[in-house]
């Protein structure tokens, strides 16, 4: 009786109602998960943080790896000197943009006083009328605000001074983790798809490479975009003569990176700069050479390489970047896009599984075989479940791991099987070692 008095109840809700509720139901209980999630995962989150700009840096050096595997066929020594030329190029970049500040920091430093006296000057003399009583009132408010405020401002310096501390051990964690992405990633990720259960590691395993793959294009999109702004910026503060230019030029490369916002901030910086140093014309000079280079990348670059690397609407970037920037900082408003377009594939490929063709197509092995690499590349990389022939077969590490791993030198099973597809490793290349990571 009562079961039939719900169903008359529910059938007498409107149908739109009903499904508003459920809508409105589902978003409450994904948001209290969210939150929860937050709050289990705070106080891990500097390694949350490191592996993340691992995976960044692992796809943005993927390429620099392969080019060195071909002429040292070792992993670990092809990604040792991929990560040793980038971390080079790194120091080398940073002792040039030193030298550069301490020179140019003196000059910068006068024209920043200069410009404050003219400013005051302004105010004495100006519309405003202020006066040298009014202009002494003013620094005397400001200066009794800062010691009124004095323990505000040391807590927040100590605060940012942990969180220098913070950022450095993520920063020696993501190298060490880019590291073994680089080298090793490929069966790192078997093993942690092993733990699923059989029918789903080769559809996890096909979206969630697909999703490393658009992570990989966006970052690249978004080097060659950053790179457009940071040499058009930096010509024009080169052509007006401002100091800095190397600097100015590195901030706006790495600010590029956070959508939207970054490139709004960076110009406004070079602009204020221009202005203190080169006076008002130069401010306005520079204000148009940002806008034309942003308009540039606006209309131009990002229309024609973002939307081959991910395909996002631009509300939902900056509804992610406002997101990520308010959860997690800049971090957050870093990461944002990636990680929404990985999931974004990821759902996408769950979703849509491919379905094998009937025979393959003339000119070589169809999609059958190119999406069994990955259970090619699990039978290369792990010991098959419940067997212990590979353990009893005396494999060896090396060169000869592919054999005893079923495989040839090049990454093929016994006989003519398919090709191992470069970009089909989640992150690095297939393994030479047949021994599991553990």
């Amino acid at each position: 009786m009562s079961d039939h008095s719900g169903r008359q109840v529910v059938s007498a809700v409107p149908f739109g109602l009903l499904v508003s509720a459920l809508v409105g139901l589902c978003f409450i209980v994904l948001s209290i998960a969210g939150y929860l999630l937050l709050r289990i995962l705070n106080p891990v989150s500097p390694a949350i943080t490191g592996i993340a700009f691992a995976v960044l840096l692992a796809g943005l050096l993927l390429p620099l790896k392969r080019a060195f595997t071909r002429v040292i066929p070792q992993d670990y020594a092809a990604a040792g000197l991929a990560m040793v030329t980038f971390l080079g190029g790194l120091i080398g970049l940073m002792y040039v943009t030193g030298a550069q500040l301490v020179s140019g920091f003196a000059e910068l430093r006068e024209s920043v006083f200069a410009a404050l006296e003219a400013i005051q000057e302004w105010l004495r003399d100006g519309p405003l009328d202020a006066g040298e009583v009014g202009l002494s009132d003013y620094f005397q408010q400001a200066q009794d605000w800062v010691m009124g405020n004095s323990g505000s401002i040391v807590t927040g310096a100590l605060a940012a001074g942990s969180r220098i501390g913070t950022f450095t051990v993520a920063a020696g964690l993501a190298l060490v983790t880019a590291f073994f992405f680089l080298a090793d990633g490929r069966r790192i990720w078997l093993w942690f798809i092993s733990l699923l259960p059989s029918a789903l590691e080769d559809r996890v395993d096909r979206a969630f490479s697909t999703g490393f793959q658009s992570v990989r294009a966006y970052v690249k999109t978004q080097a060659i975009v950053a790179a457009v702004d940071a040499v058009g910026i930096g010509l024009g503060a080169l052509i007006l003569g401002l100091p800095l230019v190397l600097p100015l030029t590195i901030v706006v490369f790495l600010a590029s990176f956070v959508p939207v916002v970054g490139a709004f901030v960076s110009g406004a910086l070079v602009v204020l700069i221009a202005g203190f140093s080169e006076g008002l014309t130069a401010a306005l000079i520079m204000v148009g050479i940002v806008l034309l280079v942003q308009q540039i990348e606006g209309n131009v670059l990002q229309p024609l390489l973002m939307s081959k690397a991910v395909d996002l609407h631009p509300w939902g970037v900056i509804i992610g970047v406002t997101i990520g920037s308010y959860v997690y900082g800049i971090v957050g408003a870093l990461f944002a896009v990636p990680v929404m377009a990985m999931i974004k594939v990821v759902v996408q490929s769950l979703r849509n599984p491919v379905t094998e063709p009937v025979g393959d197509p003339p000119g070589g092995p169809g999609w059958t075989e190119v999406l069994s690499n990955a259970r090619t590349l699990g039978a290369r990389a792990l010991p098959a479940r419940g067997s212990g022939k590979r353990a009893a077969s005396g494999a060896t590490s090396g060169g000869s791991g592919d054999a005893a791993a079923g495989g040839s030198a090049d990454g093929r099973p016994d006989g003519d099987g398919p090709a191992v597809v470069d970009d089909a490793p989640l992150m690095g290349d297939a393994p030479d070692d047949p021994k599991p990571t553990t």
